[in-house]
């Protein structure tokens, strides 16, 4: 992404780093000109992310019973660390934390329960997704504090159903997402 040049700006007035990125001479006459004419804001590498973390999942397939055929599989993540690093170099740690305006929710402990089903052209599929509760931080309308707050778990329900028409490769499909 790039810097912006108000970043570039900012960063020279106050550390006195990036002002090579900003032109301050008049080509034509070689004179100093009192506002930047160009600054450098080019594509660059502006940040990462550094995470660690473990992945665990369970799977079962091809359950055959006298109502059809089942597949059930559960997968869970722990979240040990994520933090992004800013084009400062400034770090933001976001495992066990909701942070809307930084990508969003990073409860540390996500699953996902899957079950599919498939009966003489019939399919279900049936998804629970879990994310663990999550610290906020915000802003006290009033006094202007920073204050923490806890974010409730929530667990979310995906469903989907459909049949294949025999011989004709026709098939129809629908679904409701939470």
């Amino acid at each position: 992404s790039t810097l912006g040049a108000e970043f570039v700006l900012t960063q020279c007035a106050q550390t006195g780093s990036s002002c090579d990125q900003i032109q301050r001479f008049d080509a034509a006459s070689g004179g100093v000109v009192g506002f930047p004419r160009v600054v450098d804001n080019r594509f660059t590498n502006v940040g990462g992310v550094e995470t660690s973390g473990v992945d665990v999942g369970l799977a079962y397939r091809g359950i055959e019973t006298e109502f059809g055929l089942f597949d059930a599989s559960v997968e869970a993540t722990y979240i040990d660390e994520y933090d992004k690093i800013q084009a400062d170099g400034s770090v933001i740690p976001h495992a066990g934390r909701f942070l809307d305006d930084q990508d969003g929710w990073f409860g540390r402990w996500k699953t996902n329960f899957t079950l599919l089903w498939a009966w003489q052209g019939f399919t279900a599929n049936y998804q629970a997704r879990w994310i663990k509760s999550a610290e906020e931080s915000y802003q006290d309308q009033i006094t202007g504090e920073v204050l923490d707050r806890k974010v409730s778990g929530r667990t979310y329900h995906d469903l989907q159903a459909g049949y294949r028409f025999a011989d004709s490769g026709l098939s129809v499909r629908l679904g409701v997402n939470n």
